[in-house]
C-alpha cells in the first residue's frame, strides 16, 4: 500500500456492518472483499445481508458508510505508509496506480500524502474499465496507458493463465505498494517496522511465491528474539519457539537468482499456542482453498541454502510475508 486507507476503510466497513448485526470473520471478510470496487463491494454485502436475513440492506446502510469513510479520509490518520514517498519520488521508471478506490479518492489521498505529483496523470480506477479486480482489465488500462507491453512485464515461467500473469504483474503498477495485506492497525508491544527502500535494498531475494507443502516443524527449539511474555504474577519470561519449515514454488522473481524455482522456507511458530500480542508468524497449508494466496516474500538467504524472512523470526507477518489477493 501507498497509504494507509485500507485499515480505515476496514473499520468503517466491519462497523457499519455490525451495526446491522452482523459480525464478520476477518479472513473470510478479507478474502472475498479486499479490493473490490465500491458497487461490487455493495453487491457482495447486499448478497450476504439477504442470504443471512431473506430482506434487503437498510436503505441507509450506503449513505452510513459513505459519510465513514469521508470522515476516516478527511482524518489525521490518512498517512502514507512509512517511506512509501521516498522510494516513489527515487523511481526513474514509468509508474502509475490501479486500484479500485475511484478517481476522487485517489487524487484525495495521493494529494494529501504528498505523492499525487509522483504519478499524475497515470492514476487509474476501477471506475474507468467494465470489469474491476481481480480480472486484468484495469491493469491492462494502465500498462497502455504507460505505454508498457504487458508480455514484457508478465511472468511466464510457473505461470498458468492470463489472469494469474496480471496479479502478479500488478507489482508493477505502484511500484512502492509492496505490500498488499491489511497489517493489524494495532499492536499492545512495540514492533520494528522498516521502510520498503530498506526491505528493498537489503532482502537477498524477493518473490512472489505459492506453498506446494503445508507447514512442518523441525526439531529445531529456540526462543523468539526481542520480544517476551509476562505471566499473571508479573513474571518475564521469553517466547518458546519452534522453527517450521514450508516450501514454495516461485511465480516471479522480483530480485535476487533468477533462476529459482523452488526453495524452502525457515521460519518460526509459538511452541505453545499463540498469545495476545505475540510474534506475527506465519504458515500456510496449500489445500485449504480459502485461504490459497500468491505470498509476497522479501528473504534473506540461509547458509544452509534455506531462506528466512527479512527482519527476523519474530514478526514475518507484518511486512517480510504478505498475502496478494486470493485467486476468483
Amino acid at each position: 500500500m501507498l497509504v494507509d486507507s485500507e485499515i480505515l476503510a476496514l473499520e468503517v466497513e466491519l462497523a457499519a456492518l455490525a451495526e446491522l448485526g452482523v459480525r464478520a470473520d476477518l479472513d473470510d471478510y478479507m478474502a472475498r472483499c479486499l479490493g473490490l470496487t465500491g458497487s461490487a463491494w455493495y453487491a457482495q454485502v447486499e448478497r450476504d445481508y439477504f442470504a443471512m436475513h431473506n430482506r434487503p440492506l437498510p436503505g441507509e446502510f450506503r449513505s452510513t458508510c459513505e459519510q465513514g469513510y469521508r470522515a476516516a479520509m478527511a482524518s489525521d490518520r490518512l498517512v502514507e505508509v512509512s517511506g512509501a514517498r521516498a522510494f516513489v519520488a527515487k523511481l526513474a521508471c514509468p509508474k502509475a496506480v490501479a486500484s479500485s478506490s475511484s478517481i476522487r479518492s485517489l487524487e484525495n489521498k495521493l494529494r494529501r500524502t504528498g505523492m499525487w505529483d509522483h504519478f499524475a496523470p497515470h492514476v487509474y480506477s476501477g471506475e474507468q474499465v467494465q470489469r474491476g479486480k481481480p480480472e486484468p482489465d484495469l491493469f491492462l488500462h494502465a500498462a497502455k496507458s504507460l505505454g508498457i507491453d504487458p508480455e514484457r512485464l508478465g511472468p511466464s515461467n510457473g505461470c498458468r493463465g492470463w489472469k494469474r500473469q496480471m496479479k502478479l504483474f500488478r507489482m508493477y503498477f505502484a511500484v512502492a505498494a509492496l505490500s498488499l495485506c491489511i497489517v493489524p492497525a494495532a499492536y499492545a508491544r512495540l514492533v520494528g517496522l522498516v521502510s520498503y527502500q530498506e526491505l528493498f535494498d537489503k532482502s537477498d531475494l524477493i518473490v512472489i511465491a505459492s506453498p506446494v507443502t503445508k507447514t512442518t516443524d523441525t526439531e529445531e527449539r529456540t526462543y523468539f528474539p526481542n520480544i517476551s511474555e509476562i505471566d499473571k504474577d508479573g513474571k518475564q519470561s521469553s517466547v518458546a519457539a519452534v522453527g517450521v519449515e514450508t516450501s514454495f514454488n516461485v511465480s516471479l522473481v522480483i530480485k535476487g537468482d533468477r533462476a529459482a524455482k523452488l526453495f524452502i522456507l525457515h521460519h518460526y511458530r509459538e511452541a505453545n499456542g499463540p498469545g495476545l500480542d505475540g510474534p506475527a508468524v506465519v504458515s500456510f497449508d496449500p489445500s485449504d482453498y480459502r485461504r490459497r494466496r500468491d505470498i509476497l516474500l522479501f528473504l534473506i538467504k540461509e547458509r544452509d541454502g534455506r531462506y528466512a524472512p527479512y527482519g527476523g523470526q519474530t514478526d514475518p507477518g507484518l511486512q517480510a510475508i504478505t498475502a496478494l489477493e486470493p485467486p476468483p
